[in-house]
Protein backbone atom coordinates (compact mmCIF):
# COMPACT_ATOMS: atom_id res chain seq x y z
CA UNK A 1 0.00 0.00 0.00
CA UNK A 2 1.03 3.09 -0.60
CA UNK A 3 1.22 6.14 1.78
CA UNK A 4 0.58 9.75 0.84
CA UNK A 5 2.13 12.43 3.64
CA UNK A 6 1.39 15.98 3.34
CA UNK A 7 4.78 18.05 3.95
CA UNK A 8 4.34 21.30 1.93
CA UNK A 9 3.51 23.88 4.62
CA UNK A 10 5.15 25.96 6.42
CA UNK A 11 4.17 25.71 9.53
CA UNK A 12 3.89 29.27 10.41
CA UNK A 13 2.05 28.60 13.91
CA UNK A 14 5.28 27.30 15.09
CA UNK A 15 7.09 30.68 14.17
CA UNK A 16 10.92 30.59 14.41
CA UNK A 17 10.95 26.97 14.93
CA UNK A 18 10.25 27.41 11.01
CA UNK A 19 12.05 30.19 9.77
CA UNK A 20 15.20 28.78 8.16
CA UNK A 21 13.35 24.88 7.50
CA UNK A 22 10.15 23.46 6.95
CA UNK A 23 8.20 22.01 9.85
CA UNK A 24 8.84 18.20 8.88
CA UNK A 25 12.57 19.18 10.20
CA UNK A 26 11.57 20.41 13.03
CA UNK A 27 12.95 17.38 15.68
CA UNK A 28 10.26 15.72 18.03
CA UNK A 29 11.85 13.49 20.51
CA UNK A 30 15.46 13.98 18.47
CA UNK A 31 14.25 13.20 15.42
CA UNK A 32 12.59 15.46 12.44
CA UNK A 33 9.00 15.29 12.38
CA UNK A 34 8.73 13.44 8.79
CA UNK A 35 10.58 10.14 10.29
CA UNK A 36 7.81 10.03 12.87
CA UNK A 37 5.38 10.04 10.32
CA UNK A 38 7.33 8.06 7.62
CA UNK A 39 8.06 5.22 10.79
CA UNK A 40 4.47 5.48 11.56
CA UNK A 41 3.67 4.52 7.36
CA UNK A 42 6.29 1.91 7.09
CA UNK A 43 4.95 0.90 10.38
CA UNK A 44 1.39 0.24 9.32
CA UNK A 45 2.16 -1.75 5.84
CA UNK A 46 3.20 1.37 3.28
CA UNK A 47 5.63 -0.29 0.66
CA UNK A 48 6.16 3.54 -0.85
CA UNK A 49 5.97 6.74 0.39
CA UNK A 50 4.91 10.12 -1.38
CA UNK A 51 5.93 12.97 0.28
CA UNK A 52 4.20 16.29 -1.04
CA UNK A 53 6.65 19.29 0.11
CA UNK A 54 7.09 22.89 -1.06
CA UNK A 55 8.42 25.26 1.51
CA UNK A 56 11.99 24.34 1.92
CA UNK A 57 11.58 21.62 -0.03
CA UNK A 58 15.32 20.82 -1.25
CA UNK A 59 16.01 20.14 2.53
CA UNK A 60 13.62 17.58 3.22
CA UNK A 61 14.87 15.96 -0.15
CA UNK A 62 18.76 16.21 1.03
CA UNK A 63 17.58 15.06 4.81
CA UNK A 64 15.89 11.80 3.85
CA UNK A 65 16.90 11.08 0.28
CA UNK A 66 15.43 8.40 -2.26
CA UNK A 67 14.18 6.02 0.73
CA UNK A 68 13.11 5.39 4.12
CA UNK A 69 14.27 2.50 5.87
CA UNK A 70 14.04 1.05 2.84
CA UNK A 71 11.18 1.56 1.52
CA UNK A 72 10.93 4.32 -1.49
CA UNK A 73 9.91 7.72 -1.16
CA UNK A 74 9.20 10.02 -4.01
CA UNK A 75 8.24 13.45 -4.12
CA UNK A 76 5.68 16.05 -5.18
CA UNK A 77 5.97 19.69 -5.55
CA UNK A 78 2.90 21.37 -4.45
CA UNK A 79 3.55 25.13 -5.66
CA UNK A 80 0.27 26.52 -4.35
CA UNK A 81 -1.36 25.82 -0.89
CA UNK A 82 -5.19 25.38 -1.44
CA UNK A 83 -5.58 23.28 1.98
CA UNK A 84 -5.07 19.26 2.64
CA UNK A 85 -7.77 18.02 -0.16
CA UNK A 86 -5.71 19.67 -2.83
CA UNK A 87 -2.08 18.44 -1.24
CA UNK A 88 -3.40 14.73 -1.91
CA UNK A 89 -5.08 15.22 -4.69
CA UNK A 90 -1.29 16.43 -6.00
CA UNK A 91 -0.19 12.45 -5.18
CA UNK A 92 -2.84 11.15 -7.81
CA UNK A 93 -0.03 10.77 -10.05
CA UNK A 94 2.04 8.21 -8.48
CA UNK A 95 -1.03 6.43 -6.03
CA UNK A 96 -2.45 3.16 -7.08
CA UNK A 97 -5.61 2.01 -5.08
CA UNK A 98 -6.35 2.22 -1.36
CA UNK A 99 -3.63 4.21 0.17
CA UNK A 100 -2.73 5.53 3.84
CA UNK A 101 -2.42 9.04 4.37
CA UNK A 102 -0.65 10.44 7.68
CA UNK A 103 -0.09 14.09 8.10
CA UNK A 104 3.45 14.96 8.12
CA UNK A 105 3.47 16.61 11.06
CA UNK A 106 1.39 14.22 13.85
CA UNK A 107 3.29 11.97 15.97
CA UNK A 108 1.94 8.85 17.34
CA UNK A 109 2.35 7.09 20.69
CA UNK A 110 2.31 4.06 19.77
CA UNK A 111 1.89 1.54 16.58
CA UNK A 112 -1.31 2.84 14.04
CA UNK A 113 -0.98 -0.78 12.49
CA UNK A 114 -4.30 -1.96 14.19
CA UNK A 115 -6.17 1.04 13.48
CA UNK A 116 -5.17 0.57 9.76
CA UNK A 117 -6.18 -2.70 9.82
CA UNK A 118 -9.86 -1.93 11.64
CA UNK A 119 -10.04 0.54 8.89
CA UNK A 120 -9.84 -1.65 6.64
CA UNK A 121 -11.77 -4.61 8.17
CA UNK A 122 -14.78 -1.94 8.79
CA UNK A 123 -14.87 -0.53 5.11
CA UNK A 124 -14.02 2.49 6.47
CA UNK A 125 -11.63 5.55 5.91
CA UNK A 126 -10.77 6.99 8.99
CA UNK A 127 -10.33 5.96 13.04
CA UNK A 128 -12.06 8.31 15.42
CA UNK A 129 -11.25 9.04 19.23
CA UNK A 130 -13.22 10.75 21.82
CA UNK A 131 -11.64 13.54 23.37
CA UNK A 132 -12.81 16.40 25.55
CA UNK A 133 -14.63 19.05 24.49
CA UNK A 134 -11.49 21.48 25.12
CA UNK A 135 -9.21 19.46 23.13
CA UNK A 136 -11.87 18.97 20.53
CA UNK A 137 -11.89 22.54 19.86
CA UNK A 138 -7.85 22.20 18.62
CA UNK A 139 -9.38 19.15 16.24
CA UNK A 140 -10.71 17.66 13.22
CA UNK A 141 -14.24 17.02 14.43
CA UNK A 142 -15.65 14.49 13.53
CA UNK A 143 -20.18 14.88 12.43
CA UNK A 144 -22.22 11.91 12.52
CA UNK A 145 -25.68 10.73 11.77
CA UNK A 146 -27.91 8.62 13.09
CA UNK A 147 -26.31 5.46 11.88
CA UNK A 148 -22.69 6.47 12.77
CA UNK A 149 -21.63 7.26 9.58
CA UNK A 150 -19.11 10.48 8.77
CA UNK A 151 -21.18 13.25 7.12
CA UNK A 152 -18.62 16.04 7.65
CA UNK A 153 -15.59 16.90 9.16
CA UNK A 154 -15.13 21.19 11.00
CA UNK A 155 -11.28 21.64 11.80
CA UNK A 156 -11.01 23.07 15.23
CA UNK A 157 -14.18 24.76 15.53
CA UNK A 158 -15.29 26.91 18.66
CA UNK A 159 -18.44 25.07 19.69
CA UNK A 160 -17.66 21.66 18.86
CA UNK A 161 -20.90 19.13 18.13
CA UNK A 162 -19.41 16.11 19.24
CA UNK A 163 -15.90 15.07 20.87
CA UNK A 164 -15.23 12.49 18.06
CA UNK A 165 -11.79 13.90 16.39
CA UNK A 166 -9.68 12.25 13.83
CA UNK A 167 -7.02 10.83 14.46
CA UNK A 168 -5.29 12.04 11.31
CA UNK A 169 -4.28 8.76 9.45
CA UNK A 170 -6.80 7.67 7.22
CA UNK A 171 -7.15 4.71 4.70
CA UNK A 172 -8.68 5.73 1.42
CA UNK A 173 -9.78 3.74 -1.67
CA UNK A 174 -7.97 6.09 -4.36
CA UNK A 175 -7.75 9.38 -5.69
CA UNK A 176 -9.31 11.01 -8.22
CA UNK A 177 -9.22 14.65 -8.90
Amino acid sequence: MDAVIPAAGRGSRIGELTADRPKGLVEVAGRPLLAHAFETAVDAGADALVVIVGYEAAQIVDRFGDDFAGVPITYVHQRERLGLGHTVLQAEPHVDGTFLLVNGDNVFAGSVAPAVEAIGEADAALAVEEVSPAVATTAGVVETDEAGRVTGLVEKPAEPSSTLVTTKCYVLPELSP
